[in-house]
């Protein structure tokens, strides 16, 4: 058996995948770089990701380009934000004076090949705190619910799903508290944010960004501001593939999947390719971690004594992590996961239909106590063991999957099981499960399904 481990992937991608890219933006940087103008040299900021891995691709990049081309090559500083900074006033401000000595060790390591500074995300400047902080208040207190939060931008650029996403991972919290002051702060540092990368990208025209994601504020604010002056953002975080040219439609963390069905009709060798993906689909299910998701502590399949309840003709709500950026997908209809399960639960209920809750088998500890907050709300909720795996059910009778954009999708339709989606997600142009576009097709599919 072999073990998909993060480290692994690491080493595989770097060694065989990071070539080709590094070939391909050489090629791409030539055709594309802006002309200069006299005297000066082309720019390209560089995020400084706080993990060796990155430093060591962005190092990588960089060191190639500079072979064929004059380039000033400048840093962009994320570091801000804090996990759990909220809980008290002290431990905010230790984060606060903190930060600047935490991220010193990383910016002397980027000085190696990126020796100058661009802009960093907490940058002092009292009268832009004056300005931006009036505006964001302004901005919060107008706040009605988290669908207004939602669809906010700010000098024409789109920060109302990282607002959203940022506050669930940096709170923690599984929903938005509409009227918390730490939403203020954030709001706040997302006004604060796309100027500075406004003034940046205006004033120093750089023709590349490398950053890591375009999730949350620190990462998605200065990748849309980069792509509304034109400029070319790669990203390198997702597990779908290597490297991602984000574009002015598609600035999210994942993958575009619009385009699966038809790409794969152009191959010529179809069945092989077939033949490839039913291995690692039987690997998986054989209790193995999934390459594409390596980033998982154990697999939904491994091997379970639990005793599996009486499924038959169930659906089976497949909970996300509450704390996980909900909107790495376009298009998803609930503001988190929280709504999105509370929803479906009251429209289960509501039309009397057979189904149970299975947790995440990989979410972190705080998803505890969100499900405990979930029974209390709901007293005669279902809960599946996350240690029965999906074969288990599948064995026992269930009749369908309900998932936001998960891989269980394409799981279940290996064993002849139909899903519900609400998002655009990797599936979204197959027929063995129906995605949702609005909360009332939601409900129609839900009642039609059963």
């Amino acid at each position: 058996m072999i073990s998909y481990d993060l480290n692994r992937i690491k080493k595989i991608k770097t060694k065989f995948v990071l070539p080709k890219v590094i070939e391909s933006l050489v090629v791409f940087f030539a055709a594309n770089q802006k002309k200069p103008a006299a005297n000066f040299e082309h720019t390209i900021l560089v995020q400084t990701v706080e993990d060796p891995y990155n430093f060591g691709i962005f190092g990588a990049i960089v060191t190639a380009l500079q072979k064929d081309s004059c380039l000033r090559i400048e840093q962009y500083n994320p570091r801000s934000l804090n996990v759990g900074e909220s809980v008290s006033i002290w431990k905010f401000l230790v984060y606060r004076f903190s930060n600047p000595v935490l991220g010193n060790k990383w910016t002397k390591a980027y000085n190696s090949f990126a020796p100058f500074l661009g802009y960093k995300f907490t940058t002092f400047h009292l009268l832009d705190y004056f300005i931006t902080g009036s505006l964001a208040l302004r901005l919060f207190k107008n706040l009605q619910s988290t669908n207004n939060l939602h669809n906010l931008y700010f000098e024409g650029i789109f920060i109302g799903d990282l607002i959203n996403d940022t506050y669930l991972r940096f709170k923690p919290s599984p929903y938005v508290l509409i009227k918390d002051p730490y939403l203020f702060y954030i709001i706040w540092q997302s006004l604060r944010l796309v100027r500075s990368s406004k003034k940046y990208f205006i004033k120093t025209q750089p023709s590349l960004l490398l950053i890591s994601y375009s999730t949350y504020l620190q990462h998605g604010i200065p990748a849309r501001v980069a792509l509304h002056y034109e400029v070319p953002v790669f990203t390198f975080g997702n597990y779908q593939e290597f490297a991602k040219k984000l574009n002015s439609q598609d600035y999210y963390h994942t993958k575009n999947p619009n385009f699966y069905r038809s790409k794969f009709k152009t191959y010529s060798d179809k069945e092989r390719l077939l033949s490839k993906a039913e291995e690692y689909l039987e690997r998986k299910i054989s209790g193995e971690i999934d390459f594409q998701f390596s980033y998982m502590k154990q697999s939904a399949y491994l091997d379970s004594d639990e005793v599996v309840p009486d499924v038959r003709g169930a659906f089976i709500v497949f909970l996300h992590d509450f704390y996980d950026s909900p909107h790495v997908y376009p298009e998803m209809i609930f503001n988190d996961f929280w709504e999105w399960t509370c929803y479906t639960i009251d429209l289960l209920n509501a039309n009397q239909i057979k189904y149970f809750i299975k947790p995440h088998p990989n979410q972190i500890n705080l998803n505890d106590q969100v499900l405990i907050n979930l029974q209390d709300k709901y007293p005669n909720l279902h809960f599946l063991s996350p240690k029965i795996t999906n074969k288990q059910l599948v064995l026992g009778g269930v009749k369908c999957a309900i998932t936001v954009y998960g891989s269980v999708a394409h799981e279940m339709a290996y064993f002849g099981v139909r899903s519900i989606s609400c998002a655009r997600h990797p599936h979204v142009n197959y027929d063995f499960t129906h995605t949702a576009k609005s909360k009332e097709e939601y409900e129609v599919i839900i009642k039609n399904h059963y």
